[in-house]
């Protein structure tokens, strides 16, 4: 086109005027990096108040464009909710709102809650936590399993005594 105009330069002569043009341009910053698929969980589940202004509307995006995340979000930010505040009559709301979803995975976890509904119950109505006792059976198989197996009953009782 600008041969046709007069132009007696070469392909190569343009390249460098505009490479000089664009050298003198000042430069554009980097777009912003996406958020990891871990950070993106943490902000979602992250307290309101603890969230940067970046990470809020972040996440006032995320939710607004895609249903299925912004069910889930809602469904596991009132489980959390209604598990520290020991509410149980929020449950059954709760279980019915998730057995309803549209997510295969939300509704199979309040199907396993309803098969073990005693328990999930005790857990959320009771303040006490079995939290001891599964330290202590961890720290017990660590130490078996630091013997490949090998030592005997009496053994694994001497090391388990010695450990603590």
């Amino acid at each position: 086109e600008l041969q046709a105009r007069g132009f007696r330069g070469s392909y190569r002569t343009v390249q460098r005027h505009i490479a000089r043009w664009r050298a003198q341009q000042p430069a554009s910053p980097p777009p912003p990096r996406a958020p990891s698929p871990r950070q993106a969980r943490w902000w979602l589940l992250m307290p309101e108040a603890r969230r940067s202004p970046k990470q809020s509307r972040f996440v006032q995006v995320l939710l607004a464009q895609c249903e299925a995340i912004a069910t889930t979000h809602a469904l596991a930010v009132g489980f959390g909710r209604l598990v520290h505040a020991h509410d149980v009559d929020a449950l059954a709301g709760w279980m019915t709102a998730a057995t309803g979803s549209t997510l295969p995975e939300l509704r199979d976890f309040a199907q396993g809650l309803r098969r073990d509904g005693a328990a999930v119950h005790a857990a959320i109505a009771l303040p006490w936590s079995n939290g001891q006792t599964e330290g202590q059976v961890n720290r017990l198989k660590m130490l078996k399993r630091q013997m490949y197996g090998r030592a005997s009953l009496g053994l694994l009782r001497q090391r388990l005594l010695y450990a603590a």
